[in-house]
């Protein structure tokens, strides 16, 4: 019922007198307990969470999922510190686990303690070495504390034990990107895909070579990519509006083009391909943009595009509520 209640966004009190009723009928409910400590969280009532926690703790002092809940709702309030003492009692209650861990590194990173949060990250490792997650979490941690090399290390180590993956090239990618050493990043990206043809990679590969002053490199990049993959939207898409973006209007129309003739309902494209035939003064630009906001009335990109269109049509009314709309939502 409580749940029910909040889906439906009842006053507050009314769904935590339902969470207190279900507490009184059954005190040694960890469900009931546990939902009254997050739903008070959710509700940015961490104050409160965290009451509610600890009457909790006292009812059942060694459940894991109501010390989970208090942790959390201590991170929520701003409480780093006394969250990472309920992690460790947490990890101590589940030995075997690498989540009391992994929350214990976070609430220290939190607490800004730099050194400790590896810590608990190689002991989740141990418990389970294939935790992608740890070594991402490894990773964001030593660039914080300004180790660069080892943070890079970690990639490789990554990239040994799943050769197979781009996972491990994406990260190395990602930590020389922070360093904006560009082009070797690019390179990271391009071994990546060389294991998954994965699109992110792909335009992450082509912004890097772009950006490093390589263009053809780039343009190779694409032209590979779109030639092995002729279906794949998400590429064609980025070079589109890459094109968009550098004002060569005419080739983003063509690519924007060939995303409509396999996907005709796709709006983005089509509120993008309005804009760039408008810029072209293309006198159809408006009704792609009609099209597109038949599509998605809500969407204020849509609302956008197609507004300021109407206001050049001279339909300035219309143009003017359509553009209200869109900066109320945007």
């Amino acid at each position: 019922l409580a749940t029910a209640q909040a889906a439906l966004r009842e006053p507050a009190r009314e769904v935590r007198a339902t969470l207190d009723k279900a507490i009184k009928a059954n005190p040694a409910s960890v469900a009931a307990r546990v939902s009254l400590i997050n739903y008070l969280a959710q509700n940015r009532d961490p104050k409160a969470a965290i009451a509610a926690a600890e009457e909790a703790i006292v009812a059942m002092p060694a459940e894991p999922r109501v010390l989970d809940a208090l942790g959390l709702a201590q991170l929520a309030a701003g409480d780093a510190t006394k969250a990472v003492e309920t992690f460790k009692k947490l990890a101590a209650l589940l030995p075997d686990s690498p989540m009391p861990l992994m929350r214990l590194a976070s609430a220290q990173y939190t607490a800004k303690q730099l050194d400790t949060p590896i810590e608990a990250l190689r002991k989740a490792l141990v418990l389970k070495p294939d935790l992608l997650e740890a070594q991402r979490e490894i990773i964001a941690v030593q660039l914080a504390a300004g180790r660069v090399d080892e943070a890079l290390k970690e990639t490789r180590a990554v990239q040994r034990a799943r050769p197979k993956e781009a996972i491990g090239f994406a990260m190395e990618g990602d930590v020389l990107t922070t360093q904006q050493k560009l082009a070797e990043a690019a390179k990271a990206y391009g071994e990546g895909v060389k294991r998954q043809p994965m699109p992110e990679l792909v335009i992450k590969q082509h912004q890097l070579l772009r950006a490093s002053g390589q263009a053809a490199e780039a343009q190779a990049v694409i032209a590979k990519w779109l030639r092995e993959n002729p279906d794949d939207p998400v590429v064609r898409f980025h070079v589109a509006t890459t094109s968009a973006q550098s004002k060569d209007y005419r080739d983003a129309i063509g690519r924007f083009r060939e995303i409509l003739a396999k996907q005709p309902d796709n709006v983005p494209a089509l509120n993008n391909l309005a804009w760039a035939l408008h810029e072209m003064n293309d006198p159809s630009a408006t009704s792609y943009a009609e099209q597109a906001y038949a599509k998605a009335p809500a969407n204020p990109d849509v609302q956008d595009t197609y507004g300021w269109l109407l206001v050049q049509r001279g339909d300035v009314k219309r143009g003017l509520e359509l553009l209200s709309q869109a900066a109320a939502t945007s």
